[in-house]
């Protein structure tokens, strides 16, 4: 089973959303994040406070202080970080017309500046949205797939029911 498709930098925002919901390593990251403001904003409640209340109004606030803080800072970043990565110019091999081939071994992506193979053993998981077939052979890495590449529902529906039984079979 083969498929062709342009790929955007539209869907590469679509995968990064989609990872940074879904991704255990994402989730961990947010979870030391909030847990190292909590600890610096404790510190400082104990040694700033002289009552236990003021010591846990010191510690609501700057807790919710700094947890705003952070996200204003990782929506800034963000914004900068996609904004200078998601120029075709920069990456010549990825916003291309992409060639997809699905067999029973691997996993078979061809662009204009490159070809790859990828095991079924290899492959993490598959993946599927309400816009998009995710083939993931990393972490944080994935082959995205629109499915306006289609003709129909039914044809993105059996390409990825094809990866998924060749996943599964991966012995």
């Amino acid at each position: 089973m083969e498929i062709r498709y342009e790929l955007t930098p539209a869907d590469m925002r679509a995968f990064i959303a989609y990872n940074r919901k879904h991704s255990p390593q994402v989730r961990r990251l947010r979870y030391i994040s909030v847990g190292f403001i909590a600890l610096v904003c404790l510190s400082k409640a104990w040694e700033l406070g002289r009552d236990t209340t003021a010591k846990l109004v010191i510690f609501a606030v700057s807790f919710a202080a700094g947890c705003v803080v952070m996200w204003i800072l990782n929506r800034v970043l963000r914004a900068i970080l996609e904004w200078r990565s998601h120029t075709p110019e920069q990456r010549p091999g990825l916003y291309c017309q992409h060639t997809i081939a699905l067999s029973e071994k691997e996993l078979i992506e061809t662009t204009e500046v490159n070809e790859g193979r990828h095991s079924w053993k290899g492959v993490l998981k598959v993946v599927e949205t309400p816009r998009h077939i995710f083939i993931y052979v990393g972490p944080n890495a994935a082959h995205t797939i629109p499915k306006r590449a289609f003709p129909d529902a039914a044809s993105a529906r059996g390409f990825f029911e094809q990866a998924v039984k060749f996943w599964e079979m991966r012995g």
